[in-house]
């Protein structure tokens, strides 16, 4: 499903919705230049009600488990990427980034 993210000076980038949720957020938008902390970023209680736009350009590589939340759900109201990665490897996983965002009701805008 097409997505947009339109910034408040009327610039718009379109992309691909994620399974997840769906509608319209609205939020500060922020960005994450780590190369890992996807998982920690989205349920940091600090980024409540922020758009989280992930620099690095490939999301989901090393999958979710839930031993890495920084709290009990997400806080982040939406999260912006280059490319989700289509399989995970870590030994900690315990599901995919795809499940992570299904799980947590998460608007994902991804092939920006």
């Amino acid at each position: 499903m097409k997505a947009t993210l339109m910034l408040e000076d009327g610039k718009s980038f379109s992309g691909q919705a994620m399974d997840g949720a769906s509608g319209e957020r609205i939020g500060e938008v922020i960005f994450n230049t780590a190369v890992v902390g996807y998982q920690e970023m989205l349920t940091d209680p600090a980024n409540a009600g922020k758009i989280l736009v992930f620099t690095y350009p490939l999301i989901g590589n090393y999958g979710c488990a839930p031993k890495f939340n920084q709290s009990g759900k997400v806080w982040a109201e939406a999260a912006v990427l280059k490319e989700k990665s289509r399989i995970y490897s870590n030994w900690q996983a315990r599901q995919s980034f795809d499940d992570f965002v299904r799980e947590n009701n998460l608007l994902v805008l991804a092939d920006l």
